[in-house]
């Protein structure tokens, strides 16, 4: 398993470095940030996360939506971390969009705008079916 640093999409100056590692063993991604927090996406969460931005956005821009005081009164706008706020109503988890969206990016599985404010991606629809085997590392990223 080899773990990958990547930076976060926020204005310059503010950008966080984190690790991250695809879990064979777990069939997870795990991230760790520059806090030492942890976060943990199953595949099946990036997967049918992947699939209802899809289904949602087709081929439009989706933002980040992963404001917290949003997100725990349920009111946040739809996009990546709503959806994942939507799988385990935990805001926490819902937060980590700002990592699992650069992630997707760098794995090809989502475009970003190439904005620091407001963030967002679209997916990349061709790739989405592949994702369980991009991640697992059977394809080359």
């Amino acid at each position: 398993m080899l773990s990958r640093i990547s930076q976060t999409h926020d204005k310059p100056g503010k950008q966080k470095l984190f690790e991250w590692i695809f879990d064979p063993a777990t069939e997870s991604l795990r991230i760790t940030t520059e806090m030492m927090t942890e976060r943990e996406y199953t595949l099946d969460e990036v997967r049918f996360v992947l699939q209802m931005l899809q289904e949602q956005f087709g081929a439009e821009w989706f933002p980040l939506a992963n404001d917290p005081a949003l997100l725990h009164a349920g009111k946040e706008r739809p996009g990546l971390g709503m959806m994942l706020w939507k799988l385990r109503r935990d805001v926490k988890h819902a937060q980590g969009a700002v990592y699992l969206g650069v992630i997707l990016e760098e794995l090809g599985l989502l475009e970003w705008n190439r904005r620091d404010s407001p963030v967002g991606w679209r997916v990349m629809k061709d790739n989405v079916m592949d994702s369980v085997s991009q991640l697992r590392g059977e394809k080359e990223i």
